[in-house]
């Protein structure tokens, strides 16, 4: 299911607004759920999170995905003037210099983003929906759109490395673009690209990531028969033909959204476990029912956070504290200094849709998790990144839904304290 949120001016600046959310969420308390146990609430961290204000955006804007090199410069990617099944609106860079954000100019660059990556050697790459991809070299986009710009191909998205790129995505029916029908990968050499697609059924690619001489790609498969979904991740190696699929427990609903490489014997991948086994079409078009589903508020109240770590010979399910929502983005300064960020939703049993209540961040010490909230009201789709040479996180996403939703920006200047154990992988 695409979840489409997109934020009209508010009277009040965004910087004063965020700083006020971001005093609530660092002194607020999560209380146990009704039934439950004091013992089963996650350690809370104090938060720490400090609003830093974005170039002014258009109504109808977000921020999707952010990287940095270093404290003096960071890049974050996303859209502005978003219309919900009329318009994808227009893509967004901003850059920061170690002061404040800036916008890269758009040019004639128009798309709806998915994901970018950037590069000191090869410049940054934007992907997008409809086979859109581009490449800005410092002076100028220039468009490297994959299979000769084919409407029925959608990318999802992309690695860098040393000049070279990764693109992800799946090839769709003309019944729209949920109707997955054969995913692919698609490697820039820095001439030219080179396709890998995969047969009917071969699952959904949704997150790659590349170093040191591995590639990662991180998604779900359907279950025999259709029964529901299960995490699925392919790797290659340098010099290899293809991506192999990796042997990974099966756990019924389980989807990864984001993978992340420490190193080639620690990988992280978070997602989501949906309920009732997740829904199959959302994979697999053959999957499809021809039924209505007016109930979709349950799935989204009812997912659960899902972490998957690599220790070098197999992939493990990380043992979480209890609690609700989804995981979105994973960052770590090392083994012992793992960061997760995800959505907790709001709504009721029964609503035909759920609304998004606040951020999260969860950290790991090499020892056990702690979380904090970043701010409160419909705050969603965010995304993490470490800040190398220094201890400070990155966070951007969105606040509000459809025309009211605004781009925010997050800055983390400090460590969580140390919390009582809660689990290990």
């Amino acid at each position: 299911m695409k979840i489409t949120k997109r934020v009209a001016a508010a009277a009040v600046p965004l910087l004063g607004l965020l700083a006020a959310c971001s005093e609530e969420a660092g002194n607020a308390r999560v209380s146990p759920a009704p039934g439950s146990t004091a013992a089963s609430t996650p350690p809370q961290a104090a938060g720490r999170w400090e609003a830093i204000g974005t170039m002014p955006l258009t109504p109808a804007s977000a921020l999707l995905r952010v990287v940095a090199s270093g404290p003096g410069e960071a890049w974050a990617m996303g859209y502005e003037e978003y219309t919900p099944e009329e318009d994808p609106g227009f893509p967004v860079l901003q850059r920061w210099d170690g002061t404040r954000w800036s916008e890269v100019p758009r040019g004639d660059l128009y798309m709806e983003p998915t994901d970018f990556a950037a590069d000191g050697a090869g410049g940054i790459w934007m992907v997008g929906r409809s086979s859109k991809s581009a490449l800005w070299d410092g002076r100028r986009w220039r468009a490297r759109d994959v299979y000769g710009g084919s409407e029925t191909h959608d990318l999802s998205g992309v690695a860098v490395r040393e000049g070279r790129a990764i693109l992800i995505g799946h090839e769709f029916t003309d019944a729209g673009w949920w109707a997955r029908v054969r995913p692919f990968v698609a490697d820039w050499d820095g001439r030219r690209f080179t396709y890998h697609t995969y047969g009917k059924g071969s699952g959904k690619f949704s997150a790659v990531a590349t170093g040191d001489g591995h590639t990662w790609i991180a998604g779900a498969r359907t279950l025999p028969g259709c029964a529901g979904i299960t995490p699925l991740i392919r790797h290659r190696m340098a010099g290899a033909k293809g991506y192999d699929e990796v042997l990974v427990p099966d756990i019924p609903g389980g989807e990864l959204n984001r993978i992340w490489q420490i190193s080639p014997t620690d990988v992280w991948a978070v997602g989501t476990i949906w309920p009732d086994g997740g829904d199959a079409a959302d994979v697999d078009s053959a999957c499809a029912k021809d039924e209505s589903v007016t109930d979709r508020a349950s799935r989204y109240l009812n997912a659960s956070p899902l972490v998957m770590r690599w220790d070098g010979s197999a992939w493990k399910r990380v043992d979480l504290p209890a609690w609700k929502g989804e995981l979105r983005d994973v960052t770590a300064f090392g083994e012992d200094d793992v960061w997760v960020s995800g959505v907790q939703w709001d709504g009721e049993e029964g609503d035909a849709e759920a609304r998004p209540k606040n951020s999260v961040f969860i950290h790991y010490d090499g020892k056990s998790w702690a979380r904090e909230h970043g701010p409160v009201g419909d705050s969603a789709y965010t995304a993490l990144a470490r800040i190398p040479g220094t201890d400070r996180l990155w966070a951007v996403g969105s606040m509000g839904i459809r025309d009211d939703e605004r781009a925010v920006i997050l800055q983390r200047s400090k460590m969580p304290a140390a919390s009582p154990a809660a689990s290990t992988p």
